[in-house]
């Protein structure tokens, strides 16, 4: 247990005897914390500088490249990786203490100049290759210093790596669905991550940018050999994520939820829907296309399982928050039918998402949770706007929704704030 927290556990029971008063303990308890804000600025500036000077290093040698001879080139590609590997040892030295800005720091230089002897070995030989492979040679090297460095930066390197190597594998009809495969050698610390309790910061940062690389790479990892699957793809992800996210780290439900709130919203829209069809279906090339069934029905059957746990814990606002995917698998049977019913689905969306915000508005309304409340008044608000451009919907229509909109709005602001004013005097 971090001191800190054995601390706010302890010092109120000495208040209470007598030990210890307030001011005392408010300095007792900065003094203990100083030196944990002390090493998380150690890590960031260490991060910054090894970046900053990796990044220096490369534009002085692409300045002065073409000058220079073949050995010199060599060495001089060799020169900042053997420099890392020495600072990498020292950060590593037994001091009894660890160093953790400076094993950072040092970790995330080492994987840089990996990249970057690389990349000047291959040009200086004219070694044969793509970006694909340059990437993947990079971090399968990178890899290895996450773990003997127990290091974090580099374990975000390496995702932002397989990230664009996933990326340019679809451009360059390589085999992207291998990006699952790529994601496998961080579990161990990710779970090792996930079960530390000193690791708040740490494990907040590895739940957004894990969701931020799913959300970009789960297009590129598709067949496309089912047109619209995509949506049930990503409804079903961003619901899993959103469960987990209640479950373990708030950070990544909000995150989850702006991609169910921004999906939903584009699929109130009809062209999506359009382009929906089992007469635009074509039979699987390869044996790779049923990866596309195979990652819809695990992140279906997730969706589910999460489902079911919000409802039976009674989380029924969290419940139709990830109830978009079946939501969707209703509009996606009806505009992909036969009598291809996209406005149906359409409008099913809208209610939905309506839905969604009144139940969240509502939520907070009813718990006195003024952040529920907005968020459900800006769902509305998207949603209104939304419609705003729709050409479909007349004039008339379209201002007396927007007038009847801002009234309620204002009534939900009115209430909100003489809740806040009696719970003042309270």
């Amino acid at each position: 247990m971090k001191i800190e927290a054995w601390l706010d556990r302890e010092m109120p029971d000495w208040i209470a005897r007598g030990w210890l008063t307030p001011a005392a303990a408010v300095a007792l308890r900065a003094q203990y914390a100083a030196p944990d804000r002390r090493a998380r600025g150690a890590r960031i500036f260490g991060a910054l500088a090894a970046a900053l000077i990796g990044l220096g290093l490369i534009l002085l040698l692409a300045h002065n490249w073409p000058d220079l001879t073949r050995p010199l080139r060599t060495a001089l590609a060799l020169l900042p990786l053997l420099a890392a590997q020495a600072g990498c040892a020292w950060a590593r030295r037994p001091t009894g203490r660890a160093d953790t800005g400076a094993r950072e720091g040092w970790s995330l230089f080492l994987a840089l100049m990996i990249g970057l002897s690389i990349a000047l070995i291959g040009q200086t030989y004219h070694v044969p290759g793509n970006l694909a492979s340059f990437l993947g040679v990079w971090m399968l090297l990178a890899l290895p210093v996450i773990y003997v460095m127990r290091a974090r930066l580099p374990a975000f390197l390496y995702l932002a790596g397989v990230t664009a190597w996933t990326i340019h594998a679809r451009a360059a009809d390589g085999t992207p669905q291998a990006y699952l495969l790529w994601l496998l050698p961080l579990l161990p610390g990710g779970y090792a991550l996930a079960r530390d309790p000193a690791a708040g910061g740490w494990r907040t940062a590895a739940a957004l940018a894990v969701a931020a690389s799913l959300t970009l790479t789960t297009g590129f990892v598709l067949e496309r050999i089912l047109p619209g699957l995509w949506m049930l793809v990503y409804g079903s992800l961003f619901a899993v994520l959103y469960f987990i996210g209640r479950h373990a780290e708030r950070a990544l439900a909000r995150a989850a939820s702006l991609g169910i709130a921004g999906l939903a919203l584009l699929l109130t829209f009809d062209w999506p829907w359009r382009k929906i069809g089992w007469a635009r279906f074509r039979p699987a090339e390869t044996w790779l296309a049923g990866l596309d069934y195979a990652l819809f029905a695990a992140l279906g059957v997730a969706a589910v399982a999460g489902l079911a746990r919000a409802a039976r814990r009674g989380r029924w606002a969290d419940a139709y928050w990830g109830s978009l995917p079946a939501a969707l698998a209703l509009g996606y049977g009806a505009a992909g039918g036969k009598w291809g019913a996209a406005g149906f689905a359409q409008a099913l969306c809208n209610g939905w998402l309506a839905v969604a915000g009144l139940v969240w508005l509502a939520h907070g309304l009813r718990r006195n949770e003024p952040g529920a409340a907005h968020g459900g008044v800006a769902l509305l608000s998207l949603l209104i706007l939304a419609r705003f451009f729709d050409e479909h919907i007349g004039f008339v229509a379209r201002g007396l929704a927007f007038i009847g909109a801002g009234a309620a709005f204002l009534m939900v602001h009115f209430a909100l704030a003489r809740r806040a004013r009696g719970n003042g005097h309270e």
